[in-house]
């Protein structure tokens, strides 16, 4: 190929490379400000995955509530964090079932829960709706059956029937 021949390639190239920069940047909003204009990422859920493909961190909706769980290397939850019921809640877990949660239940009590092998609350460490701590056991069939606590600066004790009546109470409680 004669020096003509290249130098002439060589400009049509720079002059193509040149012109199409120009169209580039003339049809398409600049990067930086294209990122200052983007107020939002809609997505339906994200999941982390790790090395091999597993995932190993889930955000999203559950049953239309936020929820993020944290997932062992088997993909079984260890750990999450959400909302239940339209109330904040975390829960650890073993073998696929909860263990320990924290969170507020219905009634308005804030504290922690433990589960059984059926994953049943059966005991619960908090403050209750009026700001009391409170110490709960419950049965199979999450009953309360025995209730020990503070009520406006006083102690009590409670132990409750499986029709959750109570059958003792301390003095005065």
């Amino acid at each position: 190929m004669t020096n003509f021949k290249v130098c002439t390639l060589v400009s049509l190239m720079f002059i193509s490379s040149g012109f199409g920069a120009f169209l580039t940047s003339y049809f398409s909003p600049n990067t930086a400000e294209a990122q200052l204009n983007m107020d939002f990422l809609r997505v339906k859920g994200v999941e982390v995955v790790d090395n091999l493909g597993k995932t190993r961190l889930s955000l999203g909706l559950v049953q239309e509530e936020p929820m993020i769980s944290f997932l062992d290397a088997y993909g079984k939850p260890s750990l999450t964090l959400g909302v239940m019921e339209g109330s904040p809640s975390l829960f650890m877990f073993e073998n696929q079932r909860p263990i320990l949660g924290v969170g507020v239940e219905l009634g308005g009590d804030t504290g922690y829960f433990v589960f059984d092998k059926y994953n049943n609350p059966i005991a619960a460490l908090g403050v209750d709706s009026n700001g009391g701590p409170i110490m709960v056991v419950k049965d199979n069939n999450g009953k309360a059956m025995a209730s020990i606590g503070l009520y406006q600066g006083k102690p009590y004790i409670y132990v409750q029937d499986s029709n959750e009546k109570v059958i003792w109470s301390t003095p005065g409680s």
